[in-house]
């Protein structure tokens, strides 16, 4: 691995980490990846839950990304 690719995985890791411990909705993160295209590169586990169905009858809001 580049010392690039440390220091992009180290702010990554970092900014998912702020993301968790202080924003009211961690959600929001995520999202501001997927605006920008970035949701695939570092959390494409994130992505493959877009438009996945939840079961109504405990989770109302349907889609599990649903900020």
């Amino acid at each position: 691995m580049l010392i690039y690719e440390e220091n992009k995985d180290e702010k990554i890791r970092k900014e998912l980490e702020k993301a968790l411990l202080t924003y009211e909705k961690p959600s929001k993160y995520f999202g501001m990846l997927r605006e920008k295209n970035e949701l695939d590169e570092y959390f494409s586990e994130i992505k493959a839950l877009i438009n996945v169905i939840q079961s109504p009858i405990h989770h109302p809001e349907g889609n599990v990304t649903v900020a």
